[in-house]
């Protein structure tokens, strides 16, 4: 089985299932396709409709309880237990995951083409100031060491932009690269 990595708040909403859409950059995407090439590329997604997938994140299995440790629950009560050495989320065996997702849909589009709605699928929040509307996200800032909620936008693909520069770089948005769009629902036990 494969998995599938997220940033913490990404990761956090996903299991709330308040983002059901990712986009992942196709390696040198900056030319454009062709349609058969793109259906070519389509049987090269790394994921495929029906599949199910792992959520991989950082975590630390005590053999001597047999228990596994998630950082991304309460990082306090990780502290407690003076858990520091957390394994890295990329080499997490699909043996230690413990949330699921189904792959629902597969398509690929040009970045900027993302819709109002596949944003809120993405996790843009939509919230109302006092006076107009403006959409937001809250993003894990490596350099300040802590969760920041971004700032207004005025359109929900503003904040998306701002986004995903923040997870891929500076740049990313007005690269304007070809993304496989997978839609997924997070599976329950």
């Amino acid at each position: 089985m494969k998995g599938i990595c997220f940033v913490e708040p990404l990761f956090n909403k996903v299991i709330r299932e308040e983002k059901t859409q990712t986009r992942r950059i196709i390696i040198n995407s900056n030319v454009d396709f062709y349609l058969a090439e793109i259906e070519k590329l389509l049987s090269k997604a790394r994921y495929r409709v029906g599949e199910v997938i792992y959520l991989k994140e950082p975590y630390c299995d005590d053999l001597v309880i047999d228990e596994i440790f998630y950082k991304y629950d309460n990082l306090q009560d990780k502290m407690n237990l003076g858990i520091s050495i957390w394994k890295n989320k990329l080499f997490m065996p699909e043996s230690a995951a413990r949330y699921f997702i189904k792959i629902t849909k597969v398509s690929i589009e040009r970045l900027q083409e993302i819709s109002h709605e596949d944003c809120f699928k993405e996790g843009i929040i939509k919230t109302n100031n006092l006076e107009e509307i403006k959409y937001t996200y809250k993003f894990f800032s490596k350099k300040l060491n802590r969760i920041i909620e971004s700032m207004d936008f005025i359109t929900p693909q503003e904040a998306y932009s701002d986004l995903i520069d923040s997870i891929n770089g500076i740049g990313t948005w007005d690269n304007n690269p070809y993304v496989y769009v997978y839609d997924f629902e997070l599976i329950k036990d």
